[in-house]
């Protein structure tokens, strides 16, 4: 099972239009058979329940799928996304795509590309 969690602040900050970040992401859904994407349009100032790290949009996945937290991986290329794994104690990849902010140090592992990180997991034994 493939769910995307996605925050996208650029949308509360009227820079970019909901209807065209749907677009996106009906896209997204559709070219890469992902089966679900949750996404919290709301900036840090919001204080929404939704927007990563908080874990609001994790557990509504995994609610909806009835997910094995044991069996699953929290795979992100920012601190926010493997803190939202820290906090449901799930496994994460961090994918250093080297930007300018500072790095996590709570990853289970670190993968230089999605690519990887997907054999990573196919290989896994858990």
């Amino acid at each position: 099972m493939t769910i995307v969690i996605t925050n996208q602040p650029d949308i509360s900050k009227g820079i970019l239009d909901i209807q065209e970040v749907n677009k996106m992401n009906n896209f997204l859904i559709n070219y890469l058979g992902l089966d679900d994407l949750f996404m919290c349009p709301h900036q840090d100032s919001d204080n929404c329940k939704c927007r990563k790290p908080k874990t609001g949009m994790l557990l509504t996945s995994i609610k909806k799928f009835n997910i094995d937290i044991s069996k699953s991986y929290v795979i992100g290329d920012r601190k926010t996304d493997i803190l939202m794994a820290n906090k449901i104690k799930c496994k994460s990849i961090f994918i250093n795509r080297k930007y300018s902010e500072e790095s996590p140090k709570t990853q289970s592992i670190t993968m230089p590309s999605f690519y990887k990180a997907a054999q990573y997991i196919a290989l896994s034994k858990d």
